[in-house]
């Protein structure tokens, strides 16, 4: 068996003392095994971040009434944690007539399900930016904040984008001109 060199060093006069030797040796391999088991506080191993998560497609819409329809999905494979969805996106979009909002929604499941994101749109065409929130997508809520007690999932979980007519009665669009979306999931 070969010699052991040990990345920490006890600081003990052992060459002269076989007994102790082996003592101090076997310390100090169970000291790097215990480092490296610890790599990192486990305050740190609790913000382990997992992604991107990258949709396969994207689906245009054009004239958005009441209906949510949906733009893209992604499956989350179950990491055997329990986490919290971080999402982000944007997509080209605009109204049809002034006082009209295009928004997004992101939400866990179906279009009712829980919301982890939200894109704040504008009536004019501009590019409008998905923001992480675990809060109700509401123009009168802390849109892009996270609470402490955010939502968390387990398990696989299909998480959709969705474009949504915010406010006002015109038709809203959503383009896939220069469109991206991806998430990543932390720890919770």
């Amino acid at each position: 068996m070969p010699a052991y060199t040990p990345k920490y060093q006890i600081p003990y006069p052992v060459a002269s003392d076989p007994v102790n030797a082996s003592v101090f040796q076997a310390m100090a391999e169970r000291m790097e095994q215990t480092l490296t088991n610890a790599q990192m506080p486990k305050a740190e191993q609790n913000l382990q971040l997992v992604g991107p998560y990258v949709p396969a497609a994207f689906t245009e819409r054009q004239n958005v009434t009441t209906t949510k329809l949906e733009l893209c999905n992604v499956t989350i494979p179950d990491p055997g944690w329990r986490y919290r969805i971080i999402p982000f996106g944007r997509w080209q979009t605009w109204a049809s007539a002034g006082g009209t909002r295009p928004d997004i929604e992101v939400r866990v499941g179906t279009v009712t399900g829980q919301a982890v994101g939200f894109g704040l749109g504008s009536n004019a065409a501009a590019a409008n930016q998905i923001v992480p929130c675990n809060v109700q997508p509401d123009p009168a809520s802390a849109l892009g904040q996270t609470p402490a007690n955010a939502p968390s999932f387990t398990g696989s979980q299909i998480v959709r984008w969705w474009a949504v007519r915010g406010t006002g009665t015109a038709n809203a669009n959503f383009s896939n001109d220069k469109a991206s979306a991806h998430l990543w999931i932390v720890r919770a």
